[in-house]
């Protein structure tokens, strides 16, 4: 059986989701297999839905099986989120497909050659060393190595051909051109794919009907019944959260944190005395030096302690979100070799890993964005969705 995997978020499911699932098949996949980021996301926000309610989706659109990104993986940079996603992947699958701007695998192979070179790595610590910010400065030997401008998809893709190469994995990949609006374009347009954040930000707004048209059909029931019973996230209400907790510590309390050194905790502290939001204090914090998306992550992980050496280390567990009868199939065959366990029901973590214990605080904190409030553990409580 030829296996597929995507890696994805699904913030919410959208027609460029259902396009690559499609392509999947076209191209041969008997079965799809998505690994997808629980309730943050690798910019270091919460999910606009919970995770069991977006992997519904996903197998209502074609996928198979849906397994759980777990946190904090799932809301790291492009290196650790695709280690993390990939290293579960490679226990299913034989090939994995995702969309890119430049739409060219040969390019983007080349380009995780090159990285994975000791004379990538050389040149890298050399220049590292004068200063110069280590993302920007990855980021712009890679649009070399590939001799082309590279987009987040691109650099996502060299990540998994990267990991796959560090893992001695041989899974194949494929890439298809990523179509529609950019990733960060927030208004809607007469675009067939217009961008996950400006579906976000209509549904937040509840203009549901601005966007039912790019929505795939089998899960717009699914996300228009989220909205009516309130269940999707409210932004506003992370405001008190933030801002309550890091007016109640100091930088110092942050010292073991992933992300937070060089001053970047007393500088959160600080202006959130100040900040009369998130995002006001985004802006008070941020810099060239301190993206969005690196100081979203790292107010996370200061929340629920994440440290370094739990994002260098791969996932030994994760959940299963959703399954029709083939993605059943696929988890049995799993079972009976190494590899990532597979876990039916949250109740079955095994607590003791630092990884579950990380979600679960993480989880605990989703719960109060919404209207209706539940309990800090509900997350503990939840089955997957299995298709009959």
């Amino acid at each position: 059986m030829s296996v597929f995997g995507i890696v994805c978020e699904t913030n919410p499911i959208h027609n460029g989701h259902k396009y690559l699932i499609r392509s999947a098949r076209e191209q041969g996949a008997e079965a799809i297999v998505c690994v997808m980021s629980g309730n943050t996301v690798q910019r270091g926000e919460f999910a606009i839905a919970d995770k069991y309610l977006r992997a519904e989706a996903l197998i209502r659109c074609g996928a198979d099986l849906v397994l759980e990104l777990p946190y904090p993986w799932a809301s790291a940079s492009a290196e650790y989120f695709s280690r993390a996603a990939i290293s579960i992947l490679r226990h299913f699958c034989d090939t994995v497909i995702f969309g890119s701007e430049c739409g060219d695998i040969d390019l983007l192979k080349c380009a995780a050659d090159a990285a994975c070179s000791y004379e990538f790595k050389d040149e890298f610590n050399a220049k590292i060393s004068n200063g110069v910010p280590a993302a920007k400065l990855y980021f712009d030997m890679l649009e070399v190595c590939a001799g082309i401008k590279l987009s987040s998809n691109d650099l996502l893709g060299v990540e998994y051909i990267k990991t796959a190469r560090h893992l001695s994995s041989h899974i194949d990949f494929r890439t298809v051109v990523r179509k529609g609006d950019s990733y960060t374009s927030l208004e809607i347009s007469d675009q067939s794919f217009p961008s996950a954040m400006s579906i976000r930000r209509q549904w937040q707004e509840k203009n549901t009907e601005n966007i039912e048209k790019y929505i795939p059909e089998e899960a717009l029931k699914i996300y228009k019944n989220a909205i009516e019973e309130e269940k999707i996230t409210d932004y506003g209400m992370l405001d008190t959260i933030l801002l309550s907790f890091f007016r109640l510590h100091g930088g110092s309390d942050f010292e073991n944190i992933a992300g937070a050194g060089g001053g970047v905790a007393n500088r959160i502290c600080e202006m959130a005395h100040k900040a009369r939001s998130a995002d006001e204090l985004m802006e008070l914090v941020k810099n060239k030096r301190y993206t969005d998306a690196s100081l979203r992550r790292t107010m996370l992980y200061c929340m629920s302690g994440v440290t370094k050496d739990i994002l260098e280390d791969l996932p030994k567990e994760a959940l299963l979100l959703a399954a029709n009868e083939n993605g059943r199939v696929l988890i049995s065959k799993n079972r009976k070799r190494d590899g990532v366990k597979i876990v039916t029901k949250p109740a079955d973590l095994d607590m003791s890993l630092q990884q579950n214990i990380l979600m679960k605080r993480i989880d605990s904190i989703y719960t109060l964005l919404f209207n209706e409030h539940s309990e800090s553990y509900e997350f503990m409580k939840r089955k997957p969705y299995i298709a009959k």
